[in-house]
């Protein structure tokens, strides 16, 4: 019997994450809760643990390639199908019949099958090639397992943008294409010693988030002038004994964090989201910490930080930063 290993839900609002690196390869043996692949999101790098051990029948995903939650990774056979499929080369090969032009081969008619069915993608592969209206029968698959991943559309979409029709076959008149309709400050074409750098899986998640929560989130700005001089002194009078005891120093954030979770204990309309029709005022209360790593930027999550005194959330905080900076987050921080 063979276990398939799928990605797991790596955090609250993360819906996928890009395969960065296999730490095994097909044919493997691997034991229970070794690590099997690094995922990243745009929360945390995750390394996803084999749930049985046994041997890597098949990889799944490929590097790269950006997997939806509850898709498949890989295949593991357990010990007696690893036993089967080890010794089966040792069996003497037989020679191969030619096929008959009246009776031809499975392999030979695989091609015909596939090519009537739906084209094999990613879920994120098919919702762009959905807003971007192309057809994925059309699109050159890279992915594992033949699959059509969603750099292979976006690929597809700008070669055919580059590709110009023959001059024969285009119109007298030529419409202004969509990047000529963008303003000059939008247009930009490389120059001689411009140096591109790709980003990491991490960096583009993290901006493609950004962009749809620009476009999904009502953006709000305030200004409040506080008065911190009880705070100030608070800190002062206690950060020494504080860090002889935690081994940490105590800044301000604690105390800000503290204040932000009391208001919302006290406003719940303040930590609710719009769900079709109804509002919804969420239970538990989670704040998230931006801290910035030699990666980019992580925002790990104090969960239930209405349940921590100001001395708990202080070491809540230092514990996700140490741990962001350390590449040791958790998929549930």
């Amino acid at each position: 019997m063979a276990t398939v290993v799928r990605l797991p839900e790596l955090g609250e609002s993360v819906v996928e994450g890009t395969v960065s690196r296999w730490l095994v390869k097909e044919g493997d043996r691997v034991e229970r809760d070794q690590p099997l692949v690094e995922v990243t999101t745009d929360k945390v790098d995750a390394e996803i643990p084999a749930p049985v051990a046994g041997v890597v029948e098949a990889l799944l995903a490929a590097e790269g390639e950006v997997v939806a939650v509850g898709a498949p990774l890989a295949r593991i056979a357990d010990g007696a199908q690893a036993g089967t499929g080890a010794a089966a080369p040792a069996r003497p090969a037989t020679a191969p019949t030619p096929p008959t032009a009246a009776s031809p081969s499975p392999q030979a008619a695989a091609p015909a099958a596939r090519s009537e069915e739906a084209p094999r993608a990613t879920p994120v592969a098919r919702r762009v090639a959905s807003q971007a209206q192309v057809d994925l029968a059309q699109v050159e698959p890279t992915g594992a397992g033949g699959k059509v991943t969603k750099r292979d559309v976006e690929a597809h979409v700008r070669g055919a943008r580059e590709v110009a029709p023959p001059a024969a076959a285009r119109p007298a008149v030529v419409p202004p294409s969509e990047p000529d309709r963008r303003p000059a400050y939008l247009q930009y074409a490389l120059q001689e010693g411009d140096r591109v750098i790709p980003m990491t899986p991490l960096r583009r998640l993290v901006a493609e988030h950004m962009v749809v929560s620009k476009r999904v989130s009502p953006h709000v700005g305030t200004v409040a002038e506080i008065d911190m001089i009880g705070v100030v002194r608070v800190r002062d009078a206690h950060k020494r004994a504080f860090e002889e005891a935690n081994g940490f120093g105590l800044s301000f954030l604690p105390f800000i964090v503290h204040a932000t979770v009391r208001a919302l204990r006290e406003f719940p309309r303040l930590n609710a989201s719009v769900l079709e029709d109804a509002i919804v005022e969420k239970r538990d209360i989670h704040v998230g910490i931006a801290v910035e790593t030699e990666k980019g930027l992580v925002v790990p999550v104090v969960r239930h930080a209405d349940r921590l005194s100001l001395a708990g959330l202080a070491q809540a905080v230092e514990d996700l930063a140490v741990r962001a900076r350390s590449k040791k987050l958790s998929p549930t921080s």
